[in-house]
């Protein structure tokens, strides 16, 4: 039962170590709620814009890579449309459009013919060869209709190259390199083609150049594309038909409308906004579509990721908050607990003490680690004590007296007792006035004593008042410095965040220079790419020239080698601003950190703050209580005068009484009387001694 009790003593809400430990409790919860909701919302806001930029940055990379395929395949169409050789077709090619075949087919035999078509065919074997990307290269001749190609296949009866819509789309542009649409061929593979018209040196159009490009290499370049933990991208032509799929390759040379998906169903009408849409593995994706930067060759990426993996980053950091604040949460309370203790002990040791006092037990004495507390407590602890004592040796003062009164009322008793016995006759007359007129007077006198002792005690309470009054302005004025200690540890606290923010938007800077450094060494890199195509091209057109060509043939290796060499050091350049941009990163990260230790600084010295206002507003309370004391005070002294004049009046009647009783009384009589009253009189000092010794033994100022 008494472990009971202790621990509902220990809970009470209404004590001062409770109200602490819920106000420090709660406002730690609120801020900390309202600081992990501000943080979710803006980490869940920069993930998304993060996932964002960095799914922008991958389909540049892509788009850049994708560009280049293009661009190499753009530079060898006119590397070839500027061959000599090609410029000077004409009627050599063999044409098909009179010619009868097996079935309708013509055979094509190009090393039988003549001997510039096999210079042609031999010229195409070559490049097909050297560049794996190429499924076939063949030329269509103005002037007849001709045509020749490597490999060779036949060609129907009747076959016009000038006819075929290849020739026409070069045409339609002849200073233009121009690619179809992707078509599959009847092995399967999955081309484009690239055409340009082919003019002499005098501008006259000698016929048209077209190269079969393979896609393939396409499509392993989206498999090894990712955006993301599951995002993937989806090369689509101009036509809306899917170029390369790395999820699902049979959707390869379908239409995008196949898919299912209402916002692309018009291949026109794509739109431009991210888009929410279920697939068919029966998750949620978020999906764009972005045009390829380069307009001419017409293709799309078709952009798919989780829904959920936008908002993933955002719940761990949510998740990582709550523990947190769980965290601090229980580490306030113990923390609460242990400052309101140090708070509330003295307070209650300073109750129950105060409550012995009024119960008139002095012999407690207050413990020394209170007395010498530097705080308010300790001042309240000191003038308790302070008090204790004068009252102490006030009790004892009365004791002292009381004996002393208690001592002449015996003996005049007994002398008074002598003279009222031969007296007694003659005073029996007057005895009744007399006795009326001694008991007023004693109890006049009585009342006298006892007004004088309260305003004894009035006086030193307002003393104690006076230092009550003086404690509480020194603690005000410890406040207000505290406060301005704070606002000047706020106003550093925004000069090192501000500091902070600064050096990450340096380190952001350097960053993005990195950042250029490599997109710099990637076009040097396809420089040098190109730079090794034409040496190859030139060791082929100085192989055909044979002993006249060897020097040639010595300097394309040489510009080979130095292609070879710039490779190497754009890709040293590429390691040294990646290994830059992750330094970085890393420095930003930790710049991030510094941000968010000081705004918990800062968060800290606001809580600090509100304590001080809160204890501000309770020395407020404090000081008003006090006000209401020295009112009571005030008072207190008003009535005790208007008591001493109530006593002076009723003396001044006694002494009527007496003055009445003399007349009436001969000087015998007077005699008698006085010497009755005086015995009377004795009689009643005696009790009021022996009543005053009863009231002063209730009080215990004296160990035992």
């Amino acid at each position: 039962m008494r472990k009971k009790s202790s621990l509902a003593s220990k809970v009470k809400l209404n004590s001062i170590n409770s109200k602490v430990v819920l106000s420090i409790v709660g406002v730690t919860i609120v801020a900390l709620a309202v600081v992990s909701m501000v943080v979710s919302m803006k980490v869940s806001k920069q993930t998304e814009q993060d996932f964002n930029d960095a799914m922008e940055a991958q389909l540049r990379d892509v788009d850049a890579s994708i560009g280049s395929f293009f661009s190499e395949v753009e530079s060898n169409v006119n590397m070839l449309t500027s061959l000599t050789l090609l410029k000077d077709a004409d009627s050599r090619v063999t044409s098909y459009i009179d010619k009868k075949g097996v079935n309708g087919k013509v055979p094509m035999k190009p090393l039988e013919g003549d001997p510039y078509e096999a210079e042609v065919y031999k010229t195409f074997k070559a490049f097909v060869g050297s560049h794996v990307t190429v499924l076939a290269s063949s030329l269509g001749v103005e002037e007849n209709g001709g045509f020749v190609q490597f490999p060779e296949n036949d060609r129907d009866e009747g076959y016009d190259a000038r006819k075929r819509s290849w020739y026409e789309l070069a045409l339609s542009n002849e200073e233009q390199v121009h690619f179809s649409d992707a078509y599959t061929t009847s092995s399967g593979k999955l081309v484009i083609y690239a055409a340009k018209a082919i003019k002499d040196d005098n501008g006259a159009l000698r016929g048209v150049l077209s190269v079969d490009i393979d896609l393939a290499s396409l499509s392993e370049m989206m498999k090894n594309s990712k955006i993301g933990d599951s995002g993937y991208i989806v090369l689509v032509d101009g036509l809306g038909n899917i170029i390369a799929h790395p999820q699902n390759e049979g959707l390869v040379s379908t239409a995008i409308s196949d898919l299912g998906i209402k916002q692309l169903e018009h291949v026109e009408q794509l739109p431009t906004e991210p888009f929410e849409t279920k697939l068919q593995d029966g998750n949620n994706y978020v999906a764009r579509v972005i045009p390829a930067s380069n307009e001419e060759i017409g293709l799309q990426y078709l952009v798919f990721v989780k829904e959920n993996e936008f908002s993933k980053s955002a719940k761990e950091i949510t998740n990582i908050l709550i523990m947190v604040t769980l965290c601090v949460v229980v580490v306030s309370i113990f923390i609460a607990y242990y400052v309101s203790s140090k708070i509330s002990k003295p307070i209650q040791f300073a109750s129950s003490h105060l409550r012995r006092l009024g119960n008139g037990d002095f012999t407690n004495e207050i413990p020394e680690k209170y007395l010498r507390a530097g705080d308010e407590v300790g001042d309240i602890m000191r003038d308790t004590h302070n008090m204790q004592k004068s009252l102490i040796r006030l009790i004892q003062d009365i004791a002292r007296a009381s004996g002393q009164v208690s001592s002449s009322s015996k003996a005049l008793m007994e002398t008074s007792e002598h003279s009222v016995i031969a007296a007694n006759e003659v005073a029996r007359t007057i005895g009744e006035i007399s006795k009326s007129t001694g008991a007023q007077a004693g109890d006049t006198e009585q009342g006298a004593l006892h007004i004088n002792e309260l305003g004894s005690l009035i006086t030193d309470e307002q003393s104690n008042i006076h230092d009550l009054n003086e404690s509480a302005k020194e603690v005000d004025t410890m406040k207000n410095e505290v406060v301005e200690i704070l606002k000047d540890l706020v106003d550093k606290t925004q000069t090192s965040y501000s500091a902070a923010k600064d050096v990450s938007e340096v380190i952001v800077n350097t960053n993005e220079s990195a950042e250029k450094i490599e997109n710099a060494s990637r076009m040097i890199k396809g420089i040098a790419e190109q730079t090794n195509l034409l040496a190859l091209n030139a060791s082929i057109e100085a192989a055909r020239a044979g002993e006249h060509g060897r020097g040639f043939a010595v300097v394309a290796q040489e510009i080979r080698k130095l292609a070879e060499q710039s490779n190497t050091f754009t890709a040293e350049i590429s390691m040294i601003t990646s290994e830059l941009t992750g330094k970085t990163e890393y420095a930003v990260r930790k710049i991030h950190e510094v941000e968010q230790t000081v705004q918990s600084q800062a968060e800290s010295v606001d809580q600090t703050n509100v304590q001080v206002e809160g204890i501000s507003s309770a020395i407020d309370r404090m000081k008003q209580v006090i006000s209401h004391i020295n009112q009571s005070a005030e008072k207190m002294e008003v009535k005790k005068n208007e008591m001493i004049g109530i006593i002076e009046n009723l003396a001044a009647s006694s002494e009527e009484n007496a003055a009445g009783t003399e007349e009436v009384s001969a000087s015998v009589e007077e005699q008698t009387a006085s010497m009755e009253e005086i015995s009377r009189a004795s009689k009643e000092l005696a009790n009021l001694s022996a009543e005053m010794q009863i009231s002063i033994n209730k009080f215990k100022y004296e160990k035992n």
